[in-house]
């Protein structure tokens, strides 16, 4: 594999930089607004060494569903080598998907995280920050 992509590494180099951002943005977006926003940085650390995930359970369906849903809103901003959106071309090629992605799953994790008591966990004694 090195020896195929070492005439274009630059661009195989921003393309996978391109993919990080993709996947990274509404990650970084829902642990974020979980941190400040929703747990106020009062976890039960126990809790995530426990075989059944302890208070939080073994997933999160509220993240995951924001996190896909930030995924899968960044394709029409998207400007990379290997495809450019509908709405990246509007832009002359400005890949604006990463700040889209943030404004959608912050706003959207916060209320989902409220509604569904995700909010409530942190709230009793005995949890660390």
């Amino acid at each position: 594999m090195a020896l195929w992509g070492a005439k274009n590494f630059m661009v195989n180099y921003e393309n996978f930089l391109s993919l990080l951002l993709c996947v990274m943005a509404p990650w970084t977006a829902i642990n974020l607004v979980d941190f400040y926003l929703v747990q106020h940085g009062r976890y039960d650390v126990a809790s995530f060494f426990a075989a059944d995930g302890g208070i939080y359970g073994r997933y999160n369906t509220t993240a995951l569903f924001c996190y896909a849903l930030g995924v899968l809103v960044q394709v029409p901003f998207l400007a990379t080598d290997l495809y450019t959106g509908p709405a990246a071309r509007a832009l002359s090629g400005v890949d604006i998907s990463w700040l889209i992605s943030i404004a959608i799953v912050s706003p959207l994790y916060y209320i989902l995280a409220q509604r569904s008591g995700r909010a409530r966990l942190a709230g009793g004694t005995g949890l660390q920050a």
